[in-house]
């Protein structure tokens, strides 16, 4: 199966939000910070933690069609490969493309204000400080961080920075740069998915 018809998805379609950026820019700390916020609201939702490069035997567009058929309004999304696959691409020898169906269903659902995309700048911070990801640990998930990754990701951390700020210039809702105020993004999130949830 190589893409998702617009029948296939769920008839109502609920708001998900995703959290992109480069590593060490800190989605996870915000990520916990907005699911507590909305959690508290009264909207708790699922975590999706990004899985990293595809597996050997995974197909990127196999993941990227379970993401588009589950009821997104439950999920923010630590990353999404429609948005990270193209700009990671390489990595490891990960260098599956993107089916363009896919892609282009993905950003119509944007477009239809189906997703809220928050981009994080790590700005100067670079890799400064980055630990291996706690979930490396848990069986299944040792092919994220491997040293080649790291190795690699040190190379090209600037090209790669820079596509995401290209990115995000055109496609992101919100930006957040490292030192910003958490507690503005937080009540404006949550605002623009009021707004979103409105206009259905």
């Amino acid at each position: 199966m190589c893409c998702v018809n617009k029948e296939q998805q769920p008839v109502r379609q609920s708001i998900g939000i995703i959290v992109e950026g480069m590593d060490n820019a800190g989605k996870s700390t915000l990520i916990a910070k907005l699911a507590k916020h909305l959690a508290d609201g009264g909207s708790p939702r699922q975590v999706q933690v990004g899985e990293g490069p595809p597996r050997e035997g995974e197909s990127i567009d196999d993941r990227i069609q379970k993401y588009l058929l589950r009821d997104i309004g439950e999920w923010i999304f630590d990353r999404h490969p429609v948005i990270s696959q193209p700009i990671y691409s390489g990595v490891g020898g990960n260098s599956q493309n993107v089916n363009p169906r896919l892609t282009e269903v993905f950003y119509e659902n944007v477009n239809r204000g189906r997703y809220i995309i928050i981009y994080c700048d790590a700005m100067e911070r670079g890799m400064e400080g980055h630990t291996a990801r706690p979930d490396k640990a848990v069986p299944g998930r040792e092919h994220i961080d491997t040293p080649e990754y790291l190795a690699d990701l040190a190379v090209k951390y600037q090209s790669r920075l820079e596509m995401y700020r290209q990115w995000a210039a055109r496609r992101a809702h919100f930006v957040h740069r490292i030192g910003d105020s958490d507690s503005a993004l937080l009540v404006s999130v949550r605002a623009r998915l009021r707004w979103l949830e409105h206009s259905e």
